[in-house]
């Protein structure tokens, strides 16, 4: 059952290098419960970074943002939101999120099915990390 219970700083953790500051740890992933319906995340975003713009073609996401406050673009739509908000992405939807609060941005996203948790570990993109980073 140990398989099914995940924390942030035993996930697999990740700082991007794409010039947009933020610490991802993948929490729950296909290979590691068995499970490929889900896979889901925390990230972290310094105050003034973003998410830039990206569309995932075989998986709806779901974001939770439990700290900060920004915008995101969904399409050519945009909406500012505060901590303790969901938002609902489809398929083939463009989208980003800007920090355009005080603090730091954390949120969770969670994909289904899984397997876009992968595109963390691409080094080009995304290098190793700790938990101190998180």
């Amino acid at each position: 059952m140990e398989k099914y219970i995940a924390v942030p700083s035993k996930g697999d953790i990740r700082t991007a290098c794409d010039g947009f500051p933020r610490t991802v740890s993948i929490m729950i992933d296909p290979s590691q419960t068995g499970l490929p319906g889900m896979s889901m995340g925390v990230e972290s975003a310094p105050v003034g970074s973003q998410i830039p713009e990206h569309h995932h073609t075989d998986a709806e996401e779901i974001l939770f943002f439990y700290q900060g406050s920004g915008k995101v673009k969904l399409g050519e739509q945009e909406f500012s939101f505060e901590g303790e908000t969901s938002v609902i992405i489809p398929r083939n939807t463009r989208h980003a999120i800007i920090n355009t609060g005080s603090v730091p941005l954390r949120l969770t996203w969670t994909y289904a099915p899984g397997g876009n948790e992968q595109g963390f570990r691409n080094h080009a993109r995304w290098t190793p990390a700790s938990a101190s980073d998180l």
